[in-house]
């Protein structure tokens, strides 16, 4: 390795991997390394007893390599060469790493109209999650100012658990609105693809309000379109989508379920309250959450009212905070069958 400041990060990180190696067959595990670049980066990994014995990788462990890599300067080649390591490491063969991060970014921006918007304050949070380098990149071609917390990806989440529907994760993202004055602020979840935004108050946006914005623009150019949502959004929700000319169809919670119904309906948006926004107007129908960000940020920007303003119009609802109930694998449906069960005597009508 080199003596730079990154250089030493990843070889503390090569030396605690070793240690996370989970071998199929018992034995000592060994790296093999090539110098690329002034550092000596894996190549592959093997055991003593056995060459050609199969090992499965810790992902945890990798994304500890990965983030060390960022902890220090490191040139675009050296970066390159460490993600062709590490994939070798996991057992492919990979002779040239190509980031697609601009043309990314370029596609992330197709969601946003220039011409007209008003320029606004935001506040970002990846959370130190996988989207962190998106949005660094991103903030960069937008215009307005902008405030960015907690970019760097580390899989360790130091700031805070990267789960954007609890209110405690977005505490921070909240000061910082409220401190600079910002329009509105987003947050993110580890892998990118939920987002959660607050209004200039500090105020949370919540899936179907973010979901309820969305609808009313994407009805105004496409009357009639099917818009979809999961069972825990607000009816307030389905009868805006009414009111709006709208086709509003409420579907089961589930990442697979609402993209499945989303694709048997031909709708061009849909969405849980968790976070997860498929946009199939104008992109690719999966759910993206940095892009969910830049069409609420569009929607804002080309905006008469705030969006503050825009949420003080919404009725008023009086829910309770996602309960989660921990159990097993096994007693889940279990579970689910003895309130069906329970309910079905009591004379409810159960759809699904």
């Amino acid at each position: 390795f080199s003596n730079s400041g990154a250089g030493k990060g990843i070889r503390e990180a090569h030396a605690s991997l070793l240690d996370d190696l989970r071998l199929i067959r018992a034995g000592t595990a060994s790296i093999n390394a090539q110098r690329t670049s002034g550092n000596l980066l894996p190549t592959s990994v093997i055991t003593q007893e056995n060459e050609a014995s199969a090992m499965v990788l810790d992902t945890v462990a990798l994304s500890r390599v990965r983030a060390a890599s960022s902890q220090g300067e490191m040139s675009d080649a050296e970066r390159d060469n460490l993600n062709i390591a590490i994939a070798n490491l996991q057992g492919g063969k990979l002779t040239e790493y190509y980031t697609m991060l601009d043309e990314y970014v370029e596609a992330l921006l197709s969601g946003y109209i220039f011409e007209g918007a008003k320029e606004l304050k935001v506040a970002w949070d990846p959370g130190n999650g996988a989207s962190g380098d998106v949005v660094t990149a991103l903030i960069k071609k937008l215009p307005g100012e902008h405030f960015l917390i907690n970019e760097k990806i580390d899989g360790n989440f130091p700031a805070h658990h990267p789960d954007p529907t609890v209110p405690k994760n977005l505490e921070q993202l909240i000061d910082v609105v409220k401190v600079e004055k910002c329009d509105l602020g987003f947050a993110f979840d580890g892998d990118g693809d939920r987002v959660a935004s607050v209004d200039s108050t500090g105020r949370i946006v919540w899936g179907d309000q973010m979901m309820t914005f969305f609808a009313r623009d994407i009805l105004k150019d496409n009357p009639g379109a099917s818009i979809i949502a999961d069972v825990k959004s607000s009816q307030s929700l389905f009868a805006d989508i009414k009111k709006n000319g709208g086709n509003p169809i409420i579907w089961k919670t589930g990442h697979s379920f609402i993209k499945s119904k989303m694709h048997e309906e031909k709708a061009l948006l849909a969405g849980e309250m968790s976070g997860h926004i498929f946009f199939a107007d104008r992109f690719f129908g999966f759910d993206d959450g940095v892009y969910a960000a830049i069409r609420l940020l569009n929607w804002v920007a080309h905006n008469e009212d705030t969006l503050a303003e825009s949420m003080d119009g919404l009725p008023v609802v009086f829910n309770t905070p996602e309960i989660r109930i921990h159990t097993s694998e096994e007693r889940k449906f279990e579970i689910i069958a003895e309130i069906k069960e329970r309910l079905e005597k009591e004379g409810a009508k159960i759809d699904q």
